[in-house]
């Protein structure tokens, strides 16, 4: 096992990541530069994970430094890191060893990744156990699961140092431009993330995602009845989204889920497929979909009298840490 210094640990998607590298086995610390509380910090206060402010405390030869891109590397850590002769690792590809560890499920898109995810996650693990990684800053591991469902973040190419058994794509809509030039570019990376994977899972209501070119069997899902997975009779109400699901043309079983939404109903039918391809029955699929909560900052309503207050929101990019 090995020793990592997460700097920026209070980030989402950092906090997740030493949560799940300390769930391992491996010995993990952290720094970050503000001590104030963040929503972050549940899960390394569970675990015991000492998070450092200052740069008083001794650094361990052998440490493995991975820290959040908000650090510059003229951070004062960062350089006293590398004056130290750390070995420093990228946050992206500390993630990708882990994704070749086990069977994983990476979930993609430019919407609709981390209900997805939370969504897969909450149901493989309620059947079966597995590991996760959520942009909504929850992770979990355990060294006997084989299953690890992460959220594959498209942001600067980062799930490219990926490795999933299955790969599935929400939806393909241009984002990060900062990052792409252009949809082709955009389309070209979901591409090769596709192409990595053993099976493809994809939204084939999608024009953007029917256009790519696939060298891997692809499953796709949606309302259009040209769909490998296809939602029918949907119904949208106060108390959640209840379809009919089809693979293949045969009824697969019935489902409903606590919120609302048709695309919510999209959501399902990827985390279906998923879950299908993982050999999960019908009948576990729907009971642990009917009790799925939202993922955090995610449609959360706060009531103030006669005011009703919607949080759907998140604040860091998911596998941007």
């Amino acid at each position: 096992m090995a020793e990592y210094y997460c700097l920026g640990i209070k980030g989402a998607g950092m906090s997740t990541l030493a949560c799940i590298l300390h769930d391992l086995g491996h010995t993990v610390v952290g720094y970050d530069d503000h001590a104030g509380r963040k929503y972050t910090q549940a899960g390394l206060e569970a675990r015991g994970i000492e998070v450092f402010y200052d740069s008083d405390h001794p650094l361990h030869p052998g440490a493995i430094v991975t820290h959040s891109k908000a650090l510059r590397d003229d951070h004062p850590e960062i350089v006293r890191a590398r004056a130290a002769g750390l070995e420093f690792a990228e946050y992206n590809q500390v993630l990708g060893q882990l994704t070749g560890q086990f069977h994983t499920i990476a979930v993609s898109g430019a919407h609709g990744k981390t209900t997805t995810t939370s969504l897969i996650a909450h149901i493989i693990d309620a059947v079966s156990g597995c590991n996760y990684f959520i942009g909504d800053g929850t992770g979990h591991a355990a060294p006997g699961n084989d299953v690890f469902v992460i959220e594959a973040d498209e942001f600067n190419r980062h799930f490219l140092a990926f490795h999933p058994e299955l790969a599935v794509i929400t939806n393909i809509e241009l984002d990060h431009v900062e990052c792409y030039d252009g949809l082709g570019d955009y389309m070209a990376a979901f591409e090769q993330f596709g192409n990595k994977a053993q099976m493809v899972v994809a939204c084939g209501d999608d024009d953007n995602v029917r256009a790519v070119d696939f060298k891997v069997p692809v499953l796709y899902f949606g309302f259009g009845e040209a769909n490998d997975v296809v939602a029918r009779n949907v119904v949208l109400s106060g108390n959640g989204t209840s379809f009919d699901c089809f693979i293949g043309g045969e009824f697969f079983g019935a489902f409903e889920m606590p919120v609302a939404g048709a695309h919510m109903a999209l959501d399902a039918l990827a985390a279906i497929a998923a879950c299908h391809y993982r050999g999960l029955a019908a009948a576990d699929i729907a009971a642990h979909m009917a009790t799925y909560v939202t993922a955090k900052r995610r449609f959360k309503e706060s009531f103030f009298g006669s005011v009703v207050s919607i949080d759907d929101t998140r604040t860091t990019r998911p596998n941007c840490a």
